[in-house]
């Protein structure tokens, strides 16, 4: 696997035995965490507020990342927590997650998306916008839908 700046990440290695627990987290640092569940075929990414530290560059890499290893897993629902996500989306962050998380949606064979963002209208707008612009470009036939609290995005997700 790959990642950013190894000064500023501490990336844990996927083992391949241990594939076999149902739940687990798979990688966490300053920036995200991320945790697979088998049983129910479910990847969640958690931001931390950190992310407003991130390079361009190395939240397009995560969030690929994210992606490419719920795809790995298996994993064909995908929780992404922006909770605490401080990092500003531009245009050009929209059309890299576009062109590099669509595509990963879309071969993963991912049925439903779940996005659990902040109330205010800025950072919602932002995240829908791009949500929308990596589905589409990612020509991904998935659900998906935005929540305030991760209890709701959870019991969407698995129902």
């Amino acid at each position: 696997m790959f990642f950013i700046d190894s000064k500023s990440i501490t990336f844990c290695n996927i083992v391949k035995n241990i594939k076999n627990d149902i739940k687990m987290e798979i990688s966490k640092n300053q920036y995200y965490t991320l945790e697979i569940d088998k049983e129910n075929k479910l990847a969640m990414g958690i931001w931390h507020e950190a992310t407003a530290l991130m390079s361009d560059e190395d939240f397009v890499n995560a969030a690929e990342y994210i992606s490419q290893v719920a795809y790995e897993y298996g994993a064909d629902k995908l929780i992404i927590d922006s909770l605490h996500f401080q990092k500003i989306i531009t245009l050009e962050i929209q059309t890299s997650m576009a062109t590099r998380v669509g595509p990963l949606h879309a071969k993963s064979g991912l049925k439903r998306l779940a996005h659990v963002r902040p109330a205010d209208f800025i950072t919602e707008l932002a995240v829908e916008q791009t949500a929308d612009e990596v589905k589409s470009a990612g020509k991904g036939n998935f659900a998906v839908k935005y929540f305030t609290t991760l209890v709701e995005a959870k019991n969407w997700i698995t129902s």
